[in-house]
């Protein structure tokens, strides 16, 4: 299949005549709105009134104003102008567009706007959409005015010396009225102290303020009345007073086992405390030795193929040695490789496995 590609809305215009420079524009607009255009030769000169025909390249805003535009200028044979839509790819082909428009009102429009133009030599006279004239070029600033100019924006108003004279005036006038307030205030307060001690002197309570204790202290509390009735007694009289339980004969007797509660006796032969102090760990690992060399030599075969016994003593004698097993995983990692790891953390369980066995 064949592929094509989407609508272009680049338009390029053969025999175009030379009194469209200014309003090409403006002509194309009932298509559609134009982007922009980009002419082969520059505007000629009014005083020649030759007609020159160029070639003009348009830009549309959408690709259906191209399509109008395209389909247009064919049914404006008179124009003796051509128009062909530019690919955006030359790889892929355009899709044709219509060859015949039915739009009469839009041809009509093109077709009377360019008699007018061609009639006038371009936009009429007295239009008041006249071309708009380029900005004149400002030449470029040399270095005494901008210096000027940067001395301009740096003045501050705020640093003039009015200004300065008038912060600064207004700075002591603040300064001497705190000054006076601060002094009256401490005037205020030294008065008031000087009161409150002539009162405290004299006895003289202040308003709403308890009097002062004396300097010895707070006096003691007056003792209580005794001249008060004694509190009425409960009806019937007073209870009889309770009495104490019986001696069962079992006060004192504990009902634990004799070696639990003889702190001082050594411990018998069938006793639990008996039995922990006659465990010693080293004599455990040493009655595990056979075992633990037996399960050590198994494992090094498995790993090696064969009973190193060289090895086998270096790990036997290290658990015995009581040394971390983090020490002999690293002492295995130049024979065993990634295996250590694997090794150290079995044996270790073995050994606490054997260790429990051998406590019972």
């Amino acid at each position: 299949p064949t592929m094509h590609a989407p609508p272009s809305n680049v338009v390029l215009l053969r025999n175009v005549p030379s009194f469209l420079y200014d309003c090409l524009r403006e002509w194309l607009f009932p298509c559609g709105p134009a982007r922009t255009i980009l002419w082969s030769s520059r505007k000629p000169a009014e005083s020649t009134g030759a007609a020159i025909l160029s070639t003009v390249l348009v830009t549309m805003s959408h690709g259906d104003g191209a399509w109008r535009l395209v389909s247009a200028i064919p049914a404006l044979s008179e124009l003796k102008m051509e128009a062909h839509l530019v690919p955006a790819s030359p790889d892929i082909p355009l899709s044709s567009p219509p060859s015949k428009i039915n739009d009469t009102a839009l041809l009509d429009t093109l077709k009377s706007t360019f008699e007018t133009f061609k009639k006038h030599g371009g936009r009429p006279k007295g239009s008041s959409e006249k071309s708009t004239p380029a900005p004149p070029v400002q030449p470029a600033p040399s270095s005494i005015d901008a210096k000027a100019s940067a001395a301009d924006d740096d003045e501050d108003p705020l640093k003039a010396p009015a200004v300065l004279e008038a912060v600064k005036a207004f700075r002591k006038s603040l300064e001497a009225s705190q000054t006076v307030q601060q002094r009256r205030r401490k005037e205020l307060v030294k008065q008031r102290l000087r009161e409150a001690k002539e009162r405290i002197r004299k006895g003289v309570p202040t308003s709403g303020v308890p009097p002062m204790p004396p300097p010895g202290g707070l006096p003691p509390p007056p003792p209580p009345p005794s001249n008060l009735p004694p509190p009425p007694l409960p009806q019937g009289g007073l209870p009889p007073p309770s009495t104490p339980p019986a001696d069962t004969g079992r006060r004192g007797v504990s009902n634990l086992p004799a070696w639990m509660t003889n702190k001082d006796a050594a411990p018998s032969g069938d006793g639990p405390l008996a039995k922990k102090a006659k465990i010693n760990k080293g004599d455990v690992l040493a009655s595990i030795q056979g075992q633990l060399r037996t399960y050590v030599a198994s494992q090094i075969k498995e790993y090696l193929g064969e009973e190193e016994a060289t090895l086998i003593d270096f790990c036997v004698k290290h658990v015995l040695d009581e040394k971390p097993m983090g020490i002999l995983e690293q002492e295995l990692q130049g024979v065993l490789e990634e295996d250590a790891k694997a090794f150290c953390q079995a044996l270790e369980r073995k050994v606490v496995e054997l260790v429990a066995t051998a406590s019972v």
